[in-house]
């Protein structure tokens, strides 16, 4: 069970605020041949803060807390922070530059907990005025408490989003 609002506002002519806030309630379905996790009960809440310095430059910082629940039974309860800044490097061509931080606690198994950060870049462009696309980079590192679960990942990705 799950309930929540959001709060959308401008702050100034430069400065946009997004609040959201709920409250969750997880209770796994264990009559199967397997116990997914126990009973999960807490709030959840995210604050995210736009500013556009000037005509070249905008940022945003935001952070809060999650908790995710998975289909079969991989749920996490998550915080994290990110930052994110847009530099109009030239005419139509904006480089996007970005740092993420996650430290999540698993809430079946052992219960074992994460730390996920990285450093991300993506160049982004205009092609009509409904269509646009993004070329990306984004490096993760994992360290986890349960054995095997640390990792390394290298994300490439080329996307085009339609305005309709």
């Amino acid at each position: 069970w799950n309930v929540g609002g959001f709060y959308d506002t401008p702050v100034s002519d430069y400065i946009h605020l997004t609040l959201h806030a709920g409250y969750t309630a997880y209770s796994p379905d264990s009559t199967g041949a397997t116990t997914v996790g126990s009973d999960f009960n807490g709030m959840y809440g995210q604050i995210d803060i736009a500013h556009r310095l000037n005509q070249y430059v905008t940022y945003s910082l935001g952070g809060g807390r999650a908790i995710s629940l998975g289909y079969a039974g991989g749920s996490i309860d998550q915080y994290f922070a990110h930052w994110q800044a847009n530099w109009q490097i030239v005419r139509k061509v904006t480089l996007g530059t970005s740092f993420s931080y996650y430290h999540g606690t698993y809430l079946y198994g052992s219960g074992g907990t994460y730390d996920q950060y990285g450093p991300g870049i993506s160049l982004n462009r205009p092609i009509t005025a409904k269509l646009s696309s993004s070329l990306g980079y984004q490096f993760y590192l994992r360290d986890s408490s349960t054995p095997g679960q640390n990792y390394s990942v290298n994300i490439v990705s080329l996307n085009f989003n339609y305005a309709f």
